[in-house]
């Protein structure tokens, strides 16, 4: 596996531009409207007692929204992570956009992308688990 630069193509899609804007509205939204009020409680845990895999990104949002770190990386470590992952790559992305006509890509073998996909199936049932037992 490696990282290498490759030409943008005309017309080619800005995936981290659209996630991290994704990820900026969702704190903007959550830092002016009240989403805890609005939005349902989870449905999955009224019925089975265990909260979802995504249980905490309400409040994961929130909480980044009003400059509390820890307290949103210990409710859910995994969605935490995506955010701030998606909100660097905007940044960073939208930064060099007007300079760059070079994307990063990373190239992996077919074993190593099953492996970078078994990884990340292990990665969100450890962030269940962490959910389970800490709530």
């Amino acid at each position: 596996m490696h990282i290498s630069l490759r030409k943008k193509n005309a017309g080619e899609i800005e995936f981290t531009i659209i996630y991290g804007m994704i990820a900026l509205l969702a704190l903007v939204s959550a830092r002016v409207l009240p989403i805890q009020e609005i939005l349902p409680a989870c449905l999955f845990r009224a019925a089975t007692g265990i909260p979802c895999p995504s249980c905490g990104t309400t409040r994961v949002l929130v909480h980044l929204a009003h400059g509390d770190i820890a307290g949103s990386l210990l409710l859910n470590p995994l969605f935490f992570l995506a955010m701030i992952t998606a909100l660097s790559l905007f940044f960073v992305r939208s930064a060099l956009l007007p300079f760059n006509s070079s994307r990063i890509t990373l190239i992996h073998t077919r074993r190593e992308g099953t492996f970078l996909r078994a990884g990340m199936a292990g990665l969100f049932l450890l962030n269940w688990i962490y959910l389970i037992f800490t709530r």
